[in-house]
């Protein structure tokens, strides 16, 4: 075999041109050196010499094209192009993976991972969640894949995030410390449906766990790439930590109305506690003075609190309408700041009974009594058949001030056509404008009659709705009978006999 021959077998090996040359022209010195000597014998040895070697280097190439086969069937690349010297680099997750190519035949890797395989390592990270008594975070370390999305996932797991939330991207300015990431809208929509505490307590939970996580010292927040807006607050500046203690924030606060047949909803600041609501609900007249939390706690969608008797007592004293607005007050405006959905209270740890409910169960949003939370029941006073006294009957009516006259008319007390022109609560006083009818039958009638028409109406009013004196006027004017002029405020009547 001559130097071309040599060549032409080694064509069929698949080895850089340079190894071929070096093989050929190694066989092409040994059998040269055979014919220098003086012994034949020698040339046939040296033929069989290089048949040997390229034998085995075809067995050598079929073996490792095999291999090439059999890996490509799988879709695992064999080789490597050395010529790529260049460093690759893929983000996935948020994270940066690096390969650095590799030119010598040991190294070869012949494994792959596609983008949807990737997996990352469990570590114990910690999660900033809201506390039980919803007033500030509790750290706790869980088990956790090392990248952000699946750390969102696990505060809304823990119940720290609205239901659904997403992180759509996240992006890192290590130099600054800086973190920017972008919600889903589902997030957006839990946030602005909550309460201002509940917010409050989503965000420090995502942005504190984030902040730890990153180690970084801010974070800024969009929403598929918009500023978030929600009724109490406007995301458009970095974030950075939350305190464990709530800040000042704003609520709506539920009061009863002038008429004690729904509520006036009023923004105000508080100090983010509990307390600090409850404090700022008695300051505008929804809770009677001295009313203290004992203890409250949140349980999933439901607050659960104690209070002491001093709301309890107002609850037992006052009429079916008061009572409403008394609980109702209470109930909305916890339901609104928390983002819950009912509310259960006690006093001094016991359920609560009154002549009109007993409150063992949780309350949901009280609605205006004019749109009606449904039928209630109250006490009507009416004269007895002695014009003496009053018998008190227990029935229902429709919650408002014009159903509860409509009832006295239909027991006796009042005379037919008495209208409520309108009607106020000042405090612990009903202001009460009636039509005509009621002004010409109090004049008519003689001072025993006059009594029980009054006291009918004042008794069923105060105990109705909890105040202590009624005044009333006819058309807006202070009416005067053979009798008396009724220019002040009337408290309960008592029989005559």
């Amino acid at each position: 075999m001559n130097e071309n021959d040599y060549k032409n077998t080694l064509e069929k090996i698949i080895l850089s041109d340079q190894k071929k040359n070096d093989i050929a022209n190694n066989i092409i010195i040994t059998n040269n050196s055979t014919w220098l000597g003086s012994n034949k014998k020698y040339r046939s040895s040296g033929k069989q010499a290089a048949i040997l070697i390229v034998s085995m280097l075809l067995v050598y190439a079929v073996i490792f094209t095999t291999l090439f086969v059999f890996n490509n069937e799988k879709n695992k690349p064999m080789f490597i192009d050395e010529s790529n010297s260049s460093q690759e680099t893929s983000k996935i997750d948020g994270h940066q993976t690096s390969e650095q190519p590799t030119s010598t035949l040991s190294d070869i890797s012949f494994e792959t991972t596609s983008v949807n395989e990737v997996s990352y390592p469990i570590e114990s990270i910690t999660f900033y969640l809201p506390n039980k008594n919803a007033d500030g975070f509790t750290t706790m370390d869980y088990e956790c894949e090392s990248t952000p999305i699946k750390i969102v996932l696990k505060l809304v797991e823990k119940g720290a995030l609205p239901e659904g939330s997403e992180l759509n991207s996240v992006e890192t300015i290590q130099n600054f410390k800086k973190v920017i990431i972008d919600m889903n809208a589902t997030f957006a929509a839990g946030i602005t449906s909550s309460g201002s505490t509940k917010e409050y307590l989503y965000m420090g939970s995502l942005v504190n766990t984030l902040l730890e996580y990153y180690d970084a010292d801010e974070i800024t927040l969009t929403v598929a790439g918009k500023i978030l807006e929600t009724g109490h607050n406007i995301y458009d500046l970095p974030l950075t930590k939350f305190t464990s203690s709530l800040e000042p924030i704003k609520a709506d606060f539920y009061v009863p109305n002038d008429k004690a047949d729904g509520f006036n909803v009023f923004n105000y600041e508080y100090d983010g506690t509990m307390e600090g609501l409850i404090k700022k609900l008695i300051e505008l007249g929804a809770l009677p003075k001295n009313t203290v939390v004992n203890s409250f706690k949140v349980e999933k969608d439901t607050i659960k609190i104690d209070l002491s008797s001093a709301f309890g007592n107002k609850l037992m004293s006052t009429g079916t309408a008061g009572e409403d607005m008394l609980v109702g007050s209470l109930v909305n405006t916890l339901i609104k700041c928390y983002g819950v959905k009912t509310v259960s209270f006690t006093v001094n740890g016991s359920i609560v009974k009154t002549g009109h409910n007993v409150y063992d169960y949780p309350l949901s949003m009280f609605g205006d009594l004019t749109s009606s939370v449904g039928p209630i029941k109250a006490d009507f006073y009416v004269p007895n058949d002695k014009a003496n006294g009053f018998n008190v009957f227990n029935y229902e009516y429709d919650g408002t001030m014009e159903g509860l006259i409509k009832k006295l008319i239909e027991l006796g007390a009042l005379p037919k056509n008495t209208v409520v022109n309108s009607f106020k609560v000042e405090k612990d006083t009903i202001k009460i404008d009636l039509s005509s009818s009621f002004g010409n039958k109090l004049k008519s009638t003689g001072t025993a009659g006059e009594y029980m028409l009054v006291g009918s109406l004042v008794n069923t009013l105060i105990k109705c709705y909890g105040v202590k004196t009624v005044s009333f006027t006819v058309n807006g004017k202070i009416v005067e009978t053979g009798h008396i002029k009724y220019d002040f405020a009337y408290s309960f009547f008592k029989n005559t006999n």
